[in-house]
């Protein structure tokens, strides 16, 4: 099951979030990589790729702040799935949730 968290993101702040992976000893082989879009819709425009990486055992989501002072919307879906590298095995939706944009005022 796939863990839910929301993410609070200030505008025009670097955001870091990192969350453990439990119940394996070793990532190794395996990927990341996550997206936000505008909903869970089929046709759901993809707003931005997030960037999702390993560190040990944990998945580090970053946004950068020059990424987020640039978006005009406010909220959203992200997901982040983790792929193993045994072939024919489908993707592991890890962690999911709502993106939540607090404004930036002063510019």
């Amino acid at each position: 099951m796939a863990l839910r968290y929301d993410l609070l993101v200030a505008q025009g702040e670097d955001y870091e979030r990192t969350v453990p992976v439990n119940g394996t000893d070793s990532l190794a082989g395996w990927s990341v990589t996550g997206q936000v879009r505008d909903g869970t819709s089929p046709n759901a425009v993809l707003l931005h790729d997030l960037d999702v990486t390993f560190s040990g055992l944990n998945v580090v989501l970053r946004i950068p702040g020059s990424d987020s002072s640039d978006w005009d919307w406010r909220l959203a879906r992200y997901d982040v799935e983790l792929r193993s590298p045994t072939p024919g095995l489908v993707p592991t939706r890890f962690l999911h949730g709502a993106v939540i944009v607090d404004a930036e005022t002063t510019r």
